[in-house]
């Protein structure tokens, strides 16, 4: 243990952070070749790329957790979950910001464990699987110690997970305050990714959720929502495509959100945003709403200048990816004197910027994405367990509505009360509430996450003076 070097570790930490990367992240390549037009070795290239580049967080932990081994002995392993999750918060706000499938997210099953989450956001959860396995290596390697560390450290553990185990449950029996209640439908088409934006199809498109619309009204939904880019045109330059929306909200009695991007020609170009839309009945348009995050490689490129200089595939993939604007705020809307906001498909991923909607004013929160670039990878079941942790951290539900699925209703202590398979055809007809507050983690934020990257840089600071 003593001897544990930095470098070693570093290199561990790296090695192991890119094979787990490779089994989370497979699908990217997928993605690239097929709607990238990217080939096989260019497509299997990106992907290592970004496996590559989220494996640094890994290896920093590795090298960091070597230091206080080395400084602190075995005991240096109870700092270890801090120093996992400040990795987790340095991938989460550095380079492109992509905090795809944290640690934490593993317990999107076991709620009572995610409970904690509407208090530190999923970092906490994270903090605590990194725990349980830091109290297992310390137990395994104080074994010999006569003095019963082995015994202390198996105790702090079944302490731990007990303690938590039974405030999740508590916390999940008890009744959450509600405004009001909703009757939603949320549309899911199953539009093949290939259909989806060929232009022919694009009237058979819209009417195919138009028929899921009216099915669902029929079962009394008043709020229906279809999924991103549910609708291709820019309704504010095609009257047409604009009236069909009017005419299916008053046929339906209901308010419609459904996903629509917005263009702009100026002298300087075009501005193009993914965007999200509600149409009442009666008021017509009353909500847009901009996408903030956009997703890295897909609606624009990261560091293009760095791309430029790789050749002709790295400018094919520069090229062959949409530039879109992003959003400037968690815009929220009202609907029947009650307010909502909607996200964006990626957008879920980002605990720190779902939790404004709420900061908002937001009572229930949307999320409208098209999980079809993936198919039947693990892609839509791994962003459907992010966009769980939403619901807990916000103590809102969340109706989710995916063109290929998954589509959802979560309640506010994540439990999943419906949901879609994936490529089934449906409009998920639920009731839902408007819970009005704020969870600790919806106005505090990722305070618990910055002060486990405080925590780690005074450990490790403090592992050098005790070195010297």
């Amino acid at each position: 243990m003593s001897g544990t070097r930095g470098l070693e570790s570093f290199r561990l930490g790296y090695v192991t952070g890119a094979a787990s990367g490779v089994g989370l992240l497979y699908w990217t390549s997928i993605v690239v070749m097929q709607f990238g037009g990217l080939s096989l070795p260019v497509g299997l290239g990106v992907m290592f790329l970004l496996c590559l580049a989220v494996a640094l967080f890994p290896a920093v932990f590795g090298w960091c957790t070597a230091r206080l081994l080395r400084a602190f002995g075995a005991g240096g392993l109870m700092l270890a979950p801090a120093v996992w999750v400040a990795t987790e918060m340095l991938r989460a706000y550095t380079m492109f910001r992509f905090p795809w499938c944290l640690l934490g997210y593993s317990q999107y099953t076991q709620l009572p464990m995610a409970q904690v989450a509407s208090v530190t956001g999923v970092y906490g959860v994270s903090f605590l699987v990194a725990m349980s396995s830091a109290l297992l290596a310390y137990a395994y390697l104080v074994r010999q110690d006569a003095g019963g560390a082995h015994r202390r450290a198996l105790g702090g553990l079944a302490a731990m997970l007990a303690v938590v185990w039974a405030h999740g449950t508590w916390t999940m029996s008890r009744a959450l305050p509600e405004s009001g209640r909703v009757r939603a439908g949320l549309v899911q088409a199953s539009i093949l990714q290939d259909d989806k934006w060929d232009a022919a199809k694009a009237v058979e498109n819209i009417e195919r959720h138009m028929v899921l619309s009216r099915a669902a009204a029929a079962e009394g939904a008043t709020l229906i929502v279809w999924p991103e880019s549910a609708v291709p045109f820019p309704i504010d330059r095609f009257p047409e495509t604009a009236q069909q929306m009017r005419g299916i909200a008053r046929e339906t009695g209901a308010a419609v959100v459904f996903g629509n991007d917005d263009l702009e020609r100026t002298a300087d170009g075009t501005r193009i945003w993914v965007g999200a839309k509600m149409i009442h009945p009666q008021a017509g348009l009353v909500y847009r709403y901009h996408k903030n995050r956009l997703v890295p490689f897909g609606e624009y490129v990261p560091m293009q200048w760095l791309l430029s200089l790789g050749g002709r595939a790295t400018l094919r993939l520069v090229s062959a990816v949409a530039d879109f604007t992003p959003g400037t705020e968690a815009s929220v809307g009202t609907f029947a004197g009650h307010t909502l906001g909607t996200s964006i498909c990626y957008e879920a991923i980002f605990a720190d910027y779902i939790r404004h909607f709420s900061v908002n004013g937001a009572e229930l929160l949307l999320n409208i994405t098209n999980d079809g670039w993936y198919g039947t990878t693990s892609a839509p079941p791994q962003h459907f367990a992010m966009a769980v942790f939403r619901a807990i951290e916000n103590r809102k539900w969340m109706l989710r509505a995916a063109n290929t699925g998954i589509t959802a209703f979560i309640d506010p202590r994540g439990r999943v009360v419906s949901r879609t398979q994936l490529f089934e055809t449906r409009a998920l007809v639920g009731e839902a509430a408007f819970v009005p507050g704020l969870t600790l983690y919806a106005r505090y934020g990722d305070v618990f996450g910055w002060a486990c990257v405080a925590a780690s840089v005074l450990a490790v600071l403090r592992a050098y003076r005790q070195k010297s």
